[in-house]
Parts: C-alpha cells; sequence; structure tokens
C-alpha cells in the first residue's frame, strides 16, 4: 500500500498510480496528492500546533481507497477532495487527537461516488466540518460520521450537502452519531441545501448514550455493564473498516488505551 507520513517532515512512499507533492515550512504543511490509477494509500499523521492543507484529486474513472489515522494536539486542517467524472473514493478515517479543527470539503464531478467514514475519541474540544457539492449529475455521496465523548470531550459536527439546480439524479446521504459518556454539550448540524427536484437527500442525527436495550442483551449474558459498554464501543469505532481490515488490530490498540 503507499504511504505518506506527516510528522515532523513529510515522508512518502508510494507507486506510479500517484503522484504527491508537498510544501512544508514552519507556518503551515501543504501536500497535494493526484491519484492517477486505481490504488489504496495510507496517511499517517503525527504532529502538534500545525497547520496543514491537504488536496486529493482523483482522476476520471479511477477507484481510490484511503485509510487515515491522525495524532496530535492543537491542529488546524483542511482537506480538499476533488472526484472526476465517474470516480470513486472510500475513506476510513480515525483521529487520536486534541483541540483539533478541521474542515473537509467534497466536489463530485458526474457520476462521482463517494463513502467517508469518520472516527474520532474525543476528551477535549474537536470541530469539524464538512461541506459537499455535487458538482455532477448522478453523483452519489455517504457521510457516516461516528464520535464518542468522554471526560472533558466536547464535540461538533458541521456538515452541509449541496446540489444546485439541473444538477439531477444525485443522492446524498448524512448519519451521525455521537456516544457521549459525560455531561458536556455535543453538536450535529446537517444541512441539505438542495435546489433540485430529482434528488434522493436524507440525513440522520443522534447525540446520546447506548440504548438500554443495546446493554441488555450483552449484561444478559454475563457481561458487566462496563465491559458492554466497552464491547459496544468498539464495535461502533470499528463498523465500515472491512475494506482495510488489516489495520484493524491498530485502531484497537488505540480504543483500548481509553478504557482499558
Amino acid at each position: 500500500m503507499n504511504k505518506l507520513v506527516i510528522k515532523d517532515n513529510i515522508t512518502s512512499d508510494f507507486n506510479d498510480s500517484l503522484y504527491i507533492k508537498t510544501y512544508d515550512n514552519e507556518c503551515i504543511k501543504k501536500i497535494t496528492v493526484d491519484v492517477l490509477k486505481k490504488t489504496k494509500l495510507y496517511i499517517e499523521l503525527d504532529v502538534s500546533d500545525s497547520k496543514i492543507n491537504v488536496e486529493i484529486n482523483v482522476k476520471k474513472n479511477v477507484d481510490f481507497k484511503l485509510f487515515e489515522i491522525k495524532k496530535g494536539e492543537r491542529l488546524k486542517i483542511q482537506y480538499v477532495y476533488n472526484l472526476e467524472e465517474k470516480a470513486k473514493m472510500f475513506v476510513f478515517k480515525f483521529n487520536n487527537t486534541s483541540l483539533i479543527k478541521e474542515r473537509s470539503i467534497f466536489n463530485l464531478n458526474e457520476k462521482a461516488k463517494l463513502e467517508y467514514n469518520f472516527k474520532t475519541i474525543v476528551t477535549t474540544l474537536e470541530e469539524y466540518d464538512y461541506l459537499v457539492n455535487h458538482k455532477g449529475i448522478k453523483s452519489k455521496s455517504d457521510l457516516y460520521l461516528n464520535g464518542v465523548s468522554k471526560e472533558e470531550g466536547k464535540l461538533s459536527f458541521n456538515i452541509t450537502g449541496e446540489v444546485l439546480k439541473y444538477i439531477t439524479g444525485c443522492e446524498i446521504n448524512e448519519e451521525s452519531r455521537i456516544i457521549t459518556l459525560n455531561d458536556n454539550e455535543c453538536i450535529i448540524k446537517p444541512n441539505l441545501l438542495i435546489e433540485e427536484y430529482d434528488v434522493i437527500a436524507n440525513h440522520s442525527s443522534l447525540i446520546g448514550g447506548f440504548s438500554n436495550e443495546e446493554l441488555f442483551y450483552l449484561m444478559s449474558r454475563g457481561i458487566s455493564e462496563d465491559e458492554a459498554t466497552y464491547l459496544l464501543i468498539k464495535g461502533f469505532l470499528l463498523s465500515n473498516i472491512e475494506v482495510f481490515k488489516g489495520k484493524k488490530g491498530m485502531i484497537e490498540k488505540i480504543i483500548n488505551k481509553y478504557w482499558r
């Protein structure tokens, strides 16, 4: 798998399916990735007190899969994803960060398809802003945003899906859920800005703990409440990782640090 590591320095190891340009100084790190052929990319980010801009361009008819794991604190990050005609992108991201503001912009051209899976464990303040622009007909986007808030955690998701008039046949799906293990306020703001009738658009948002039924099912089998909560959180944060099942153990180790 191609690899991009963003730490004090930016290093990369990739084949001819990608073209990567980097710019790094004391003020900002900039990375541009052109995806030329069907491929997978693993991004590891471990920095603090930084501003980062990442642009990923998926070329026409290309199938691209991205796995990213992020550590650090006091980060400001902007991602821009450009999907050309009939491009497909699957993303799985896991954030192990604190005090982060992250903005992601997705531009989908004709018949482009996006599936974006985001997971985070929050113990301080984390704010995420998403803008999905359906610029071409018959484009499709699925966003699954999952967070667990504990200790002093406060989490905010602001999600906007946009389809302008005459951009027909599009599908938008926004599903957001925050599991709260504290009394701090968490926020989900789902927005659908639709100017065209020929569109399928859905959103769902849920903030709170696990249901009594979910806990009871496990506890009725002799599992303690704490262990039942841990198992539910683990399943929640590992959902949709099957495409990158080889990375599952890495995510489990991070989860275990918070509950073991």
